[in-house]
Formats: C-alpha cells, sequence, structure tokens
C-alpha cells in the first residue's frame, strides 16, 4: 500500500478471524492461533493489545495509544505489539 507521497503506508493490523479465543479470569486472554497447537494466554498489556485489535490499525497506531495509556516508551511498546504479530495471532490488511 502507498500513501499519496509516494511512501508506503504503515500496515494495518487486526485479530486474525482463524484464531479461537475465549476471556479467562480476570483480565486475560486465552488464544489459540490458526497454525498452533498450544494456546497462549494472554495477560495485562497483552490483552489490551489483543482487545485493540479487533478494529483494524496500524502498529504505529496501537503503540502510541498504549504508550500515552501506561506512561511508556513508545518503541518499547511498538516492538511488544510486533511480538503478537510474530507470534501470529494477528492479520496484516490487504
Amino acid at each position: 500500500m502507498t500513501s499519496t507521497r509516494g511512501t508506503p503506508a504503515p500496515s494495518r493490523w487486526r485479530r486474525d478471524e482463524r484464531a479461537l479465543w475465549r476471556s479467562g479470569p480476570g483480565t486475560s486472554i486465552v488464544v489459540l492461533g490458526a497454525h498452533d497447537q498450544i494456546p497462549k494466554s494472554l495477560h495485562g498489556t497483552a490483552a489490551m493489545v489483543w482487545a485493540a485489535f479487533a478494529t483494524p490499525r496500524s502498529a504505529q497506531e496501537l503503540a502510541a495509544y498504549l504508550a500515552l495509556e501506561f506512561d511508556a516508551d513508545e518503541d518499547v511498546v511498538r516492538r511488544d505489539v510486533e511480538d503478537l504479530v510474530l507470534a501470529g495471532l494477528l492479520r496484516e490488511l490487504p
């Protein structure tokens, strides 16, 4: 995808609709990725990231929001968001 200025537009992500998930006790979420045999347990901010990706958004948008919400370093938060992408729990939108 390219923006109107000719630079690549940021990728937008959402939850992988093939993943099975359930809310667990407290604020935890259990997710079984489409290609996983063992479910992943998400807690705290990881659970918030999962919830936030119900709406398509870029990793940058989400990192900026969470960094402000938790008074955290945006680069650190963005790396945490990218970990979910690498874990195969999110899908890139075309």
